[in-house]
């Protein structure tokens, strides 16, 4: 099969999984797809970044992502498996950003990320 075929069937085949999870999610309760949220976020996520990453593979690699059983659910458990550093950054941008949330200086966010980069 030629790459373009390949790039074909991937996006035809990660659309497909997109949409059976969001009929999933859509029958769940609210309470249910709240408790969702980040994985629901996580996979739209992960769909709009396979489809960009599928402009670069080769056919090989489309091929071994094609053949993988659920990728969006295995892309989402692996990534569940790593170290997460959101809420560090999180929480080093609230102690670098207290004063001007606070209305305690008249200094920007975006011009302190300026000058700390300098």
């Amino acid at each position: 099969m030629d790459r373009n075929k390949l790039q074909e069937c991937f996006c035809e085949k990660l659309n497909g999984e997109l949409q059976a999870f969001k009929r999933k999610m859509e029958a769940q309760r609210p309470d249910t797809v709240f408790a969702e949220a980040y994985q629901i976020d996580c996979k739209v996520t992960f769909y709009e970044l396979l489809l960009e990453l599928c402009q670069t593979l080769s056919g090989r690699e489309l091929e071994q992502f094609i053949q993988v059983p659920s990728l969006l659910e295995r892309v989402y458990c692996c990534w569940m498996e790593t170290e997460d550093q959101f809420a560090d950054e999180m929480l080093q941008f609230l102690k670098r950003s207290r004063a001007e949330i606070c209305g305690l200086t008249e200094e920007p966010i975006q011009e302190r990320k300026e000058a700390d980069a300098a």
